[in-house]
């Protein structure tokens, strides 16, 4: 499946929702930490990722816009690592988009639940030739924010699955435990 299919529709449902609410609303832009276990084909590994995405280190950029009422927001993590030796190199490109609504944001401390979905894009270069992949991400999660420095911002942790689906085909699963902070620009 080619990752544009699923681009694409995101963004546009990105823009006809977000665009109304860009007018009454907070920016926030924030990293995550976490750990990462990560399942393909009966054999999996565990990363610790600071910021996580992908499946390795990926430093990343959380970036996104919360309601007037701060029940919903809608952001936009990436991802991207490259590495390089004198003979191999690799690189890690992710971004998703990301929905989360929490059930009550007045409170100083709020439990949310996260939908979400993005492409990924894998490359490894060697003397033996270039592998890339491209996969479809899908996925959703439970979290925790607390509200800190008078409503300036907050800290969260969260729990998410994700399903990883190639252009072949075969599909991996990635269970990750995410903590990070959020700035809010009112």
């Amino acid at each position: 499946m080619n990752p544009l299919r699923m681009v694409v529709p995101m963004i546009a449902l990105l823009v006809g929702v977000c665009v109304p609410v860009a007018h009454a609303g907070t920016w926030t832009v924030g990293p995550n930490f976490g750990i990462e276990a990560f399942q393909s084909n009966g054999s999996g590994f565990a990363v610790f990722a600071a910021p996580t995405g992908g499946t390795s280190w990926s430093p990343g950029l959380r970036v996104g816009r919360l309601s007037k009422a701060e029940h919903s927001a809608w952001y936009l993590e990436t991802t991207a690592l490259y590495e390089k030796d004198e003979n191999n190199s690799a690189n890690n490109i992710m971004a998703t988009i990301n929905w989360q609504y929490g059930l009550h944001p007045e409170r100083k401390s709020c439990l949310y639940g996260i939908l979400g979905g993005g492409v990924q894009r894998d490359s490894f270069s060697s003397f033996f030739g270039r592998v890339t992949n491209s996969s479809q991400l899908l996925g959703f999660g439970l979290g925790l924010r607390r509200t800190v420095s008078e409503g300036h911002g907050a800290i969260r942790a969260e729990l998410r699955y994700d399903e990883l689906r190639d252009d072949s085909g075969s599909h991996a699963h990635l269970l990750s435990l995410r903590f990070g902070s959020d700035l809010w620009f009112k």
